[in-house]
């Protein structure tokens, strides 16, 4: 922070973090910024622990943290299977990552 206001320009820092995201949701949150138009000069990610505890959490990767959490919440049933497999689906198929 020092290197950045030494420099005489003001900085703004921005916080767009959510609990439970994983950098998929990240990419999603920056993409949205930026088609509003707020464009950073530098954008930072301190992603990973979420990625790796989610595939641990189901064993399989490219999951959202707590998918079964949020498939039983949208699904309306305990285990939320159906929603869970719509999730990975549209997670493996989304051109969000693809680059």
């Amino acid at each position: 922070m020092a290197e950045l206001t030494a420099t005489g320009r003001p900085v703004c820092i921005q916080n767009y973090g959510q609990n439970g995201f994983v950098s998929t949701q990240d990419l999603i949150e920056l993409i949205r910024q930026l088609q509003q138009g707020n464009v950073p000069s530098l954008p930072v990610f301190y992603s990973g622990y979420n990625d790796a505890f989610a595939a641990f959490q189901t064993g399989q990767p490219d999951v959202y943290y707590d998918l079964d959490k949020i498939a039983a919440k949208l699904d309306k049933k305990p285990d939320g299977a159906l929603l869970k497999r719509i999730f990975s689906e549209i997670a493996k198929r989304s051109s969000v990552l693809r680059f």
